[in-house]
C-alpha cells in the first residue's frame, strides 16, 4: 500500500532539482514536477533517501528505462547524507549506531554501536573495524557534533536530559542505549570554531567518543549509504551484461542443487562445492557480485544524485548478494521509470506481498526484475502472467 504524505522538518522538493525535461508544454512541465513532487513528499517520512536524490533518482529511472529499489536508510543519517556527509564503502564492515550522539555514525568502539547489547559480536565487529583501519580504508577522528545536531538527536529521542551550560550551550546529557543502560555524556566546545559554528566534543568517561571517517585528512565522519536493493531493466535491453560473476549468488543454494544431481558432484565443480571461498572467488573485491549493468549503473547514479559530491551507493545490489538478509529490507524506496499497477513512480514496498506484487506487474509490463533466491518464497516463486498463462495451456492440452 502506500504510505499517506508526512510532513517533515527537513524541508520540501525544489523543483530546481528536477533535471531537464522536454514536455509538449511548460504548463505540462510543471504539472509534472508537481505531481512528482507530491509522490515524494507522501514516502519522505518513512525513508531514509534525501527527498532531492528521490527526485533525481525517478528521472534516472525513467531515463534509463528500469526499476530502482533502495534499501532502509537510517533516517537519522538523512540530514547527514544531505549536508554531504562521506558514506560507508564495501570495506567498511563496522555496524553503525541506531543510539545516542553517535546515531547514524560508525563507533571504533562497536560496544557503542547498534551491537551494544549483544556482546557475543563485539569482537567479531571489533575486528573488522581494526581490519579496515590497517588496511587504510578508514581513520578514527573524534566525534564532533553542532548545535542543530544535538537538537536534532534530542528531538528524535536519541538523547535525553540535556543540561546546558551558563551560556546556554550543550554541556551534559545521558542516552539510553539498546540494553537498556543509561550512558551519560559530556560535550565539550571543540576549538577552533567560531560563536557562530559552535561545534561540540562528544565525549564518555572522560575520553572522546571516535568514529569512522575517510582516510583523507579532514574529512567527515562516515555515514550510512544508499543500499541498491534490485535494478530492473527492460526485458528488451537484456543481454550479457546482466550476467553475473557468480550466478548462484550462494553458496549454500549452490550447493542444495548440487546434492540434488543423480551422480554425485561433477568434477569441475568439486572446488566451488567444497570451499565457499573459491566459490565466491569471481566477485568483484570493490563492489561485491555485481553484473556489469550494475557496475556501469553505480557511477551513473551517483552521478544523476550528487554530481561531484560524496558517492552514495558503492557496491552491488542486494539482487545479488549471498549476505541477503530480508529481516532488514522494508520498507524498500523504489523508483519507476513509469506507474506500474498501482505502484507510483516513488513508492514504498513495505513488506513481501507488496514486494511480490510490484515483481508480478513490472514481469507483465515488460521489465526483467532479477530474484535472489535467498529471498522470500513468495518473491522467488513470482512469474511472467504470459509465461504461467502458456504452462497453464499446454498442462490442459497434454493433460
Amino acid at each position: 500500500m502506500l504510505i499517506p504524505s508526512s510532513r517533515f522538518s527537513s524541508g520540501s522538493v525544489d523543483p530546481a532539482n528536477f533535471p531537464a525535461q522536454s514536455p509538449s508544454s511548460a504548463s505540462a512541465q510543471v504539472e509534472e514536477q508537481e505531481r512528482i513532487g507530491a509522490l515524494v513528499e507522501q514516502v519522505a517520512g518513512s525513508t531514509g533517501v534525501v527527498r532531492a536524490h528521490l527526485v533525481k533518482l525517478q528521472s534516472f529511472a525513467r531515463e534509463h528505462q528500469c526499476l530502482i529499489g533502495i534499501r532502509p536508510v537510517d533516517r537519522l543519517a538523512t540530514d547527514l547524507i544531505e549536508d554531504g556527509y562521506p558514506t560507508k564503502g564495501f570495506h567498511i564492515k563496522g555496524k553503525s549506531a541506531n543510539w545516542g550522539p553517535q546515531a547514524a555514525f560508525i563507533c571504533a568502539d562497536q560496544r557503542l554501536s547498534k551491537l551494544e547489547n549483544r556482546p557475543e559480536h563485539l569482537g567479531k565487529f571489533n575486528g573488522e573495524v581494526n581490519a579496515c583501519l590497517l588496511d587504510g580504508y578508514a581513520r578514527k577522528v573524534p566525534l564532533v557534533l553542532g548545535r542543530a545536531r544535538l537538537d536534532r538527536l534530542l528531538s528524535a529521542g536519541m538523547i535525553d536530559r540535556l543540561e546546558r551550560d551558563r551560556h546556554g550551550a550543550p554541556a551534559r546529557f545521558e542516552a539510553k542505549a539498546p540494553s537498556g543502560k543509561i550512558y551519560t555524556f559530556d560535550a565539550v566546545r571543540a576549538s577552533g570554531h567560531g560563536a557562530g559554528d559552535e561545534r561540540f566534543e562528544i565525549r564518555l568517561d572522560g575520553k572522546a567518543v571516535e568514529v569512522l571517517a575517510p582516510p583523507r585528512e579532514g574529512a567527515k565522519p562516515l555515514t550510512a549509504d544508499y543500499d541498491l536493493f534490485a535494478v530492473a531493466p527492460r526485458l528488451a535491453h537484456l543481454g550479457p551484461e546482466d550476467n553475473l560473476p557468480v550466478p548462484d549468488i550462494s553458496h549454500g543454494v549452490f550447493r542444495a542443487r548440487l546434492d540434488r544431481y543423480r551422480h554425485g558432484v561433477p568434477p569441475q565443480l568439486q572446488a566451488d562445492y567444497a570451499w565457499p571461498a573459491f566459490f565466491y572467488g569471481p566477485m568483484d573485491a570493490e563492489l561485491g557480485n555485481v553484473s556489469a549493468r550494475v557496475r556501469r549503473m553505480i557511477p551513473l547514479i551517483n552521478e544523476a544524485l550528487v554530481g561531484n559530491g560524496e558517492p552514495v551507493v558503492h557496491h552491488g545490489a542486494d539482487e545479488a548478494s549471498h549476505a541477503a538478509d530480508t529481516l532488514a529490507n522494508y520498507p524498500l524506496t523504489f523508483a519507476l521509470p513509469e506507474k506500474i499497477g498501482r505502484f507510483e513512480e516513488v513508492c514504498l514496498v513495505n513488506d513481501e506481498h507488496e514486494l511480490a506484487e510490484l515483481v508480478c506487474r513490472a514481469k507483465e509490463a515488460g521489465y526483467h526484475v532479477p530474484l535472489n533466491p535467498l529471498w522470500e518464497p513468495k518473491v522467488t516463486s513470482v512469474r511472467r502472467p504470459a509465461f504461467v498463462a502458456a504452462r497453464e495451456r499446454m498442462a490442459a492440452y497434454f493433460g
